[in-house]
């Protein structure tokens, strides 16, 4: 493989919304589909693994398989875990990974392992073992930011996906939430056009009581999820995958106001605890009224001759991580703006969107999510609104398949419509709202949703819920020279 320069980072930006970092990567070429990116996981016993455990690295490495990045090689000294190989040695198992160290003793070493094996991208989840050995946030901090420099010495274009390390339960061990607080300042800091720094939160969503083996280390589950949060964010990084374009954006004004290519609709059948009436029975037609939608996850745009707001308008709030995967074909097709809506999306293990300054009355509100990879084992999720579950059930098996979940209605008195998810990670691209109007008989079957309401939907049909970045697309892969692709370096 020559050695080249394919891609320049046209501006790179991290912004912290709600706590949550949003990654936002704007290319200025397509991306070469047959450079092959070095990826160097760099880290202590959470990167390495014992060997009753894969880590991380054998679900990221089946991700990037899946999702068509063939152009992918895992580099490093080591390829084993602590006390012997992974369980499942079918993957890449290259990896700088090492048992107990802390960042001054990985600082000490990389020169000479990124000389060795010229990696052009490097997750780093490092930190632990210094909280857990008596060293400071301030001097661990320093150690990260020293590592950074001198693998800016061996390539000056590296790109570093730098983590908030996982939590955990370690009886006597401070809390990183310290840690992770400077991490966020220090990825803002030190990253450059050439050089992007990108954070990425292993920290939120993860349970050091369910998803470790030992209170520290990553069980199955555990290791799902981290490499679901490192694949993330690298599909934003990697661009498309090898022999796919890249997607352009043009707005197209559909030219009817009747949704086109629209998934089947999912239906559910509510039970009804209280004594008022609660929905989640699709329909549409006469006695409603366009109100308002948003697109969570991007500009301006006219949906079936409504106009959607931009992610930036106001009197709402959402909180997640930002996702495009504009390459992706959606299942099943749709309408151009539709297409661009869905395949930016916010990302988040427990949704709360809020519509905010909404007159008192009746609404019928539609959720769309999608599946922007291929997931393996996609979580089963659940949607609510104004605190009531309105649907569950929801999974989405396809890579680009995606849903309009609704319509769910609710009587708002308090000038707030509230939805929210749960049961997993969920991708949620847009939402739109219909006001009821007086006399109005189209969806009279659906009952209100009351505070005081215990609703439970079945469908018949899975349907789901899942992630994806904002106004993303590919990064570099940086000079340096190739290696081979396939099992190990």
């Amino acid at each position: 493989m020559s050695k080249s320069l394919l891609v320049f980072i046209k501006r790179f930006l991290a912004l912290s919304v709600l706590g949550t970092i949003v990654v936002i990567l704007q290319p200025t070429h397509t991306i070469n589909a047959q450079s092959t990116y070095r990826i160097m996981p760099l880290g202590d016993s959470i990167t390495q693994a014992d060997s009753g455990h894969n880590s991380y690295r054998r679900p990221l490495w089946q991700m990037l398989q899946s999702g068509g990045y063939s152009n992918v090689n895992f580099v490093g000294s080591s390829q084993t875990n602590f006390g012997g190989g992974p369980p499942n040695p079918d993957f890449d198992l290259d990896h700088e990974g090492h048992w107990g160290w802390r960042a001054d003793q990985i600082a000490g070493q990389i020169v000479g392992w990124a000389t060795t094996h010229q990696p052009n991208l490097v997750l780093m989840h490092l930190g632990t073992n210094d909280i857990f050995q008596g060293q400071t946030v301030s001097s661990t901090i320093s150690d990260l930011d020293l590592i950074i420099n001198r693998l800016r010495q061996v390539n000056p274009n590296i790109v570093v996906l730098m983590a908030k390390v996982i939590p955990h339960n370690n009886s006597g061990a401070p809390s990183v939430v310290a840690l992770n607080d400077a991490i966020a300042s220090l990825a803002a800091s030190k990253t450059t056009a050439q050089s992007p720094v990108i954070l990425v939160d292993q920290y939120t969503g993860f349970s050091a009581t369910t998803d470790t083996y030992d209170n520290v280390h990553p069980n199955a589950t555990g290791e799902q999820k981290m490499a679901q949060r490192w694949y993330q964010t690298l599909v934003a990084v990697l661009g498309a995958p090898p022999g796919t374009a890249t997607a352009t954006f043009t707005p197209v004004t559909p030219s009817t106001h009747t949704p086109t290519n629209l998934p089947s609709t999912v239906t559910s059948t509510p039970t009804n605890t209280a004594t008022s009436t609660a929905t989640s029975t699709p329909g549409s037609g006469g006695g409603v009224a366009f109100y308002r939608a948003i697109n969570l996850n991007g500009q301006a745009l006219v949906i079936d001759g409504n106009n959607w707001e931009a992610s930036t308008a106001p009197n709402y709030s959402v909180a997640g991580t930002n996702f495009c995967s504009p390459w992706t074909t959606l299942v099943p097709a749709t309408d151009p703006n539709r297409t661009t809506m869905i395949r930016c999306h916010v990302q988040n293990w427990a949704h709360n969107i809020a519509l905010n300054s909404v007159p008192v009355g009746t609404y019928d509100v539609y959720v769309y999510t999608w599946l922007d990879w291929s997931n393996p084992n996609p979580d089963t999720i659940s949607v609510s609104l104004e605190g009531q579950t309105v649907q569950s059930g929801i999974r989405l098996t396809g890579l680009g398949e995606w849903r309009r979940l609704g319509p769910y209605r609710a009587a708002i008195h308090d000038g707030a419509i509230n939805i929210t998810s749960s049961g997993g990670i969920a991708n949620l691209s847009g939402v739109e709202v219909y006001r009821v109007t007086e006399g109005g008989s189209a969806m009279a079957a659906a009952p209100l949703i009351q505070p005081t309401l215990e609703l439970t939907a079945t469908p018949t049909v899975s349907a789901a819920i899942i992630e994806s970045p904002p106004v993303t697309i590919p990064l570099l892969p940086l000079s340096g020279e190739a290696g081979e692709g396939g099992l190990n370096e």
